[in-house]
């Protein structure tokens, strides 16, 4: 990377500096750790334009390629700003397969699969695939829609820094409001739709990892279960 850099390579420490802390502190107060821990590794920096992801000027030119192609809905859903989210969507926005099973419009998400059934195995931009947005932010509805219109439940997101499927994003749900038991029926309505209990994401670990940080017991109970290694 620092090669592609080029002339800006003895600047990278700074540049990276200017561009992480703007974008920090854009996450809403209200933003759990798991949508911090996302919106920390989805800024992919590249040099393009003299802003990064949040408008703010910086040195060398690093913008974040993901915020830059994102909406600004999927932005404020990813950085736990629930307001504005609301804000905008009670502006009844025509929303993509994405942004609806994001934000649990099951109604829309349904009429975008009855007109394109493949939707329900598209990728955003970003990487990330709708059933992945609907186990991570807790929109069980979504998820079982999805799942009845043929997503594939074990597929990996595409993401530069998070490879992902659904049972990683059931079992790490971390939008405001899901708690232990929401986790337990999106990760078991995964497991029942056939997904792997021992599937490894980009990085190595497995849904049981999340169970065990969250300290979801009957979460990490049923893994075992359905056939999860210890």
């Amino acid at each position: 990377m620092l090669h592609e850099l080029g002339g800006v390579a003895d600047r990278l420490d700074l540049a990276w500096l200017e561009l992480r802390e703007p974008a920090a502190e854009t996450l809403h107060p209200a933003a759990p750790p798991a949508l911090q821990h996302l919106f920390s590794l989805t800024c992919a920096p590249d040099v393009t334009q003299g802003v990064n992801c949040r408008g703010v000027e910086t040195i060398s030119g690093l913008e974040c390629l993901n915020c830059r192609a994102m909406s600004e809905l999927l932005q404020a859903l990813y950085t736990g700003d629930k307001p504005r989210a609301d804000e905008l969507l009670a502006a009844n926005p025509e929303l993509n397969v994405f942004e609806a099973a994001a934000c649990g419009q099951t109604e829309r998400l349904r009429e975008l699969l009855d007109n394109d059934p493949s939707l329900a195995n598209a990728f955003e931009e970003d990487g990330f695939h709708p059933l992945g947005l609907a186990c991570f932010f807790g929109q069980l509805d979504a998820a079982r829609l999805l799942l009845d219109r043929g997503a594939d439940v074990n597929e990996l997101s595409r993401n530069e820094h998070i490879q992902t499927a659904a049972i990683h994003a059931a079992a790490a749900s971390g939008e405001e409001g899901t708690d232990e038991p929401q986790r337990y029926e999106l990760v078991k309505l995964v497991l029942d739709h056939g997904a792997d209990p021992n599937l490894r994401q980009g990085g190595g670990s497995r849904a049981i990892d999340a169970a065990r940080q969250n300290g979801d017991e009957s979460v990490e109970r049923l893994l075992k279960e359905r056939g999860a290694e210890d």
